[in-house]
């Protein structure tokens, strides 16, 4: 049998692992962002209940590359758990900004299940904000 090149697929797979790269050193620099949004009680107040963290990444050259693309890279590559670690970091930091405000007793962090094996990996330190270093 002759091995058949397909450059088609050469390049789809050039470019997973071009993105799996940038998504590496977006993680390693801090670039992805959180947005926060929030969860309303539906009464006359309309009082804010908590919110959801929503990570996004945009990508210097192809602009907003949706959770939907980049989450399953993360897992396929092991990148799942250093992203999970800054999300965690970055949502405790905003939590601890928010103490003084309404929300302070209804904030917290919670994962999909699919997005649970990282939290596996991390310290209570971690979570709790006292981690000094990292610790897996």
């Amino acid at each position: 049998a002759l091995p058949i090149f397909d450059p088609k697929l050469q390049k789809m797979m050039e470019d997973k692992i071009t993105l799996i790269d940038c998504l590496k050193e977006t993680i390693e620099k801090n670039l992805m962002s959180l947005y926060y949004q929030t969860q309303i009680f539906s009464n006359p107040q309309e009082e804010i209940v908590g919110v959801e963290a929503l990570i996004r990444w945009n990508h210097p050259t192809r602009g907003m590359i949706s959770p939907a693309e980049f989450i399953p890279l993360a897992e396929e590559s092991g990148l799942v758990v250093p992203l999970g670690e800054w999300i965690m970091d970055e949502a405790c930091k905003q939590i601890k900004i928010w103490e003084s405000d309404k929300i302070k007793n209804k904030t917290g962090i919670r994962a999909i299940p699919r997005g649970m094996a990282f939290f596996s990996c991390l310290s209570i330190e971690t979570i709790s904000g006292t981690n000094k270093g990292k610790s897996f």
